[in-house]
C-alpha cells in the first residue's frame, strides 16, 4: 500500500519523513514536495492552483506501479488533495483506496479568509506567527525573508485565487476528515460539509493539537490513517 502525503502551505515534504519511523511496514509513505523546496528547490513556483495540481498528478502517475494507494493532504495540501483525486480519475487510473482530508474545512464550504496578497511582509510574518507551525529562530533568521517568505506568499496566493470547478462531482472512495482538538479556524459544522464531497463513508476525527496536530502528535494521526488502510 502507497500513501501518497501532500504537506501545507509554506512547508516541505520533509515532514513526512519522520512519519516513515512511525508507520507500519505495509504501508509505504511517498511524500510529494510542492515546486521550490526540497528536491523541487530549482522549480519555480506554482503561478495558480491548477499547476500545483497538475504537478502532484504527473508526479503520482510516473510513480505508480500496481499498488493500491490512498491520499493524505494536510491544509492547503488537503484541498490539492482533492483536485488530484479528480485529476488522476480522469486520466483513467483507479482511485486511491481512501483519502485524508487533514487540517481544512471542504472545498464546499463557503468562507470568508483573510486577503494575504496586500499584506506587507511584516504583517504576514506576524500572521504565520498566529497560525503557528513556524519556529520564531525561523522566522527570524535572514533566510526566511530572503527565501522562505517568497515561498509562503506563493502558497498562500494559489489559495486566495482557487475556485472549485469540482463542487458538483463526488469522490467516489471513502474519506477520513481529521482536525486538531485545539485547532479553532475550523468549526464541527465546517468539518460535516465533507460528508456532501464523498459517495462513500465519511469519517471523522479529532487528534489532541492545534492546527498542525498530524506533527504535534504524529503518533495518534497515524494510528487512524492505519486503523482505515490496514483493513482494506
Amino acid at each position: 500500500m502507497i500513501l501518497y502525503c501532500v504537506p501545507h502551505a509554506g512547508s516541505s515534504a520533509l515532514n513526512y519523513y519522520q512519519w516513515k519511523l512511525l508507520m507500519n511496514d505495509n504501508i509505504k509513505i511517498v511524500p510529494l514536495e510542492l515546486a521550490g523546496r526540497g528536491a523541487k528547490s530549482e522549480q519555480a513556483l506554482y503561478k495558480c492552483f491548477d499547476e500545483a495540481v497538475d504537478d502532484l498528478v504527473e508526479e503520482i502517475i510516473n510513480n505508480q506501479s500496481d499498488e493500491k494507494y490512498a491520499l493524505f493532504g494536510h491544509s492547503l495540501g488537503c484541498w490539492l488533495v482533492y483536485h488530484v483525486y479528480f485529476r488522476l480519475i480522469k486520466k483513467g487510473m483507479e482511485p486511491p483506496v481512501h483519502i485524508f482530508f487533514s487540517g481544512r474545512w471542504s472545498p464546499l464550504t463557503k468562507k470568508e479568509e483573510l486577503k494575504y496578497r496586500d499584506m506587507t511582509d511584516g504583517e504576514f510574518m506576524n500572521r504565520i506567527r498566529e497560525i503557528g507551525g513556524t519556529s520564531e529562530k525561523i522566522i527570524n533568521s535572514p533566510e526566511f525573508v530572503d527565501k522562505y517568505l517568497q515561498i509562503f506568499r506563493s502558497d498562500f496566493a494559489i489559495i486566495e485565487s482557487y475556485e472549485n470547478p469540482a463542487e458538483n462531482e463526488l469522490i467516489e472512495s471513502d474519506i477520513t476528515v481529521l482536525s486538531g482538538t485545539q485547532d479553532n479556524s475550523i468549526k464541527n459544522s465546517e468539518l460535516l460539509e465533507w460528508r456532501k464531497t464523498t459517495s462513500g463513508m465519511c469519517t471523522i476525527c479529532k487528534v489532541n493539537g492545534g492546527h498542525f496536530f498530524h506533527l504535534e502528535n504524529m503518533q495518534d494521526t497515524i494510528n487512524i490513517i492505519e486503523s482505515k488502510l490496514e483493513v482494506i
